[in-house]
């Protein structure tokens, strides 16, 4: 019985975009062909439309995705009434390329925005991120990023690692 009271106050939204479901179809699967039980475009539209439910985590988008109706799971391009397990979401997350997937949905952006070059302001912002990888070395200077995104939708158009030169980074290693 808690089940089906969860499954009632879990929000359901609308199909995905089918530019955005066509961005994602550019992108390569990079799992092996024997694990691809869920189709990699589908996954990501379930992922997508999760977080935009404030669903944020891997548990949650994928007990979300197993809450919708068979309507909404077919929408988001699932062969069968089924969602991922768990585990079978941060498996493709680890596996896809960032720069790709960024590539993709940067020109989604572009594409439904329709706006001319140099017709709307980018904002540009340096920022450090100061937290240690399990991996990293002990005295490591922080990862230095800049990004840019655009003021009118807010959107942001693209992130970049910068590389960190001169006395600030060797302070900063210190």
């Amino acid at each position: 019985m808690p089940k089906e009271r969860s499954r009632q106050s879990i929000p359901t939204l609308a199909p995905i975009s089918p530019a955005l479901a066509a961005a994602f179809a550019t992108l390569p699967d990079p799992r092996k062909a024997w694990g691809k039980r869920f189709p990699s475009v589908a996954m990501l539209n379930l992922a997508v439309t999760a977080m935009l439910a404030t669903h944020r985590s891997e548990l949650t988008i994928a007990e979300w995705g197993a809450a919708q109706s068979a309507t909404i799971i077919a929408a988001r391009r699932f062969p069968h009434p089924v969602t991922p397990h768990q585990t079978t979401v941060p498996q493709l997350f680890r596996a896809l390329d960032p720069v790709a997937l960024a590539h993709a949905l940067t020109t989604n952006h572009a594409r439904e925005a329709g706006e001319s070059r140099g017709s709307c302001g980018v904002a540009m912002e340096g920022k450090a991120l100061r937290g240690r990888l399990p991996f990293a070395l002990p005295h490591a200077a922080p990862i230095h990023l800049l990004t840019r995104y655009c003021q009118t939708t807010g959107a942001v158009l693209a992130q970049s690692e910068i590389a960190c030169t001169g006395e600030g980074a060797e302070a900063e290693r210190r």
